[in-house]
Order: structure tokens, then sequence, then C-alpha cells
């Protein structure tokens, strides 16, 4: 046991002559003692390990509020154009708004003796010989059955029912409409009405010309006001055909329409009018 003491002891003092050895060494030349080498050897991949580690987390957390910030940002932009969306909607409303006001008092300038009021299309039915168009305006806006519908280039329609904030249009070009008529060059008067064989081709009739009518391709035609249903002198458009009937007791002509159907968007209903003596 005694001996074993003495082994201990010599084995402390040489572990701790050969540290102090090291360390005087170092201390003498500059540079690392053994000890510090092997434990700085051994604890480098560790401390690699961990440096990665915590630059890791570093920037997950940098990642993390970055991408909140981000978050808040986007928000703040969508906001943001929500708010200019708004806006422009606005300003577009403001500018309809205006260009109607605007028609509306270029349409009153042209047709001095009608009171009439603008008006949307806002749904459409095709039959097999017309369109029935529903406008949103109605009674309540003075509006009647048999008010004339007219748009810049002439007439397009006429007013067949209204409700309180609706009516229903049917089209000149419509089987069922009728309207009295003159020819502006010659003053001849006849009978306009839709036909189911012209419809396709965007068309109508002009019937009970005088037998020995003058008229002519190209001209002029426009409502005769006769029977005070219709207001006098709303252009319904152009002849392109014209034809002795096989009784020999009249003349007929084919119209063009100068308005646009397909595009049909805003109209003008005549609420009243006045009639000439």
């Amino acid at each position: 046991m005694k001996h074993f003491r003495n082994l201990f002891f010599l084995c402390a003092l040489l572990v701790s002559l050969t540290v102090s050895g090291f360390a005087v060494y170092a201390e003498c030349t500059g540079t690392l003692s053994p000890v510090r080498y092997i434990t700085a050897t051994l604890l480098a991949p560790l401390q690699n390990e961990l440096t990665r580690a915590g630059n890791f987390f570093e920037d997950l957390v940098g990642s993390l509020a970055g991408y909140r910030a981000l978050e808040e940002e986007n928000d703040a932009l969508r906001a943001q154009i929500s708010a200019y969306d708004a806006q422009i909607r606005e300003a577009d409303a403001i500018l309809e708004e205006n260009t109607t006001l605007r028609e509306l008092l270029q349409m009153k300038r042209r047709y001095t003796d009608y009171e009439m009021l603008s008006a949307e299309v806002i749904a459409s039915e095709s039959g097999a010989y017309g369109v029935t168009y529903t406008l949103n305006r109605g009674t309540e806006d003075g509006v009647a059955p048999g008010n004339a519908v007219i748009v810049w280039e002439g007439m397009v329609g006429a007013v067949t029912a209204a409700g309180p904030n609706w009516c229903e249009m049917i089209s000149i070009l419509d089987a069922d409409f009728r309207a009295g008529a003159l020819i502006s060059r010659n003053q001849e008067t006849g009978v306009l009405q839709g036909d189911p064989t012209h419809y396709q081709n965007g068309e109508l009739l002009l019937v009970w010309l005088p037998q020995e009518s003058e008229a002519r391709q190209s001209d002029r035609v426009v409502t005769s006001g006769l029977g005070g249903l219709y207001p006098p002198n709303l252009f319904i458009g152009r002849i392109t055909a014209l034809w002795e009937e096989a009784d020999g007791l009249s003349c007929s002509a084919v119209v063009k329409p100068t308005a646009d159907f397909v595009s049909l968007r805003r109209v003008y209903i005549i609420t009243d009018f006045l009639v000439s003596e």
C-alpha cells in the first residue's frame, strides 16, 4: 500500500513537472504549449459546429423578423392599392356621369322640343324576329309605353312596357314595330315596319309609298309624327332598295338604319314632345 502511494506521488509529480515544463517552454519560445495545442485541436470541431449552429439560429431569427416586417409591408401596400382602386373606381364613375350628362346636354340641344332622359341597357332577350331590351328607367322617371327611344344616330326603338324602375323596349327592326315615316328630300309619306325577312340583315321596310313615288336610293327616312305617337323628324336610316308592289297601287322600299344595335348600351327616352300645328 505504501509502495502504491509512493508510485502515485511520483506520477503526479512527473505530470506536474511535465506541465510546468511545457508552460515554461511555451513562455520562453512564444509558442502554444503542447497541452493547449492538443486541447485546441480536440475542441476545434466542437466549437466549429457550435458556431455554425449559433449562426443558423441567428439567421433564422433574423429571417423570421424580416418575414414579419415583409408581411407588414405587404399588408400596408395592399391597403394602399385598395385605396387607390377605390379612388380609380370613384373617378371612373364621375367620368361616366360627366360623359352621360354631356351627351344628354348635346341631345337636348339637338332636339329642343323634346323632354328626354338617359337610360342604360341592363338586359336583352333575342326572339325570332327581334330583340327586347330592358332599360333602367321606369314610370317613376316619367317613362310610359309608346315613348320613342333614340341615340345620337337616330331612333332605335320604342317602349312597350314599364314598371317603377324599369322598362322594356323593342327595336325598330322588330316585326311588331310600326311608325309613320317621311322621306326628307321629297316629303313623301309611308309606314315603317319591321319585317321578318329583313330582320337578319338589320333592315326594315318602308311601305305604302305613293304609286308614282320619286324616292331614290340613299334618301333619308325620318319619322313623320303623324298620329302623334312618335315625335317628327327622328332619323331612321336611308333607302337601299325600291320597288313597285305587284298590285300597282303603291311602292315599297328597304331602309337601312344608321344606329348600331350590336353595341347598344346608353339610350335616350323621349318622355314628352311638342307637336307643331
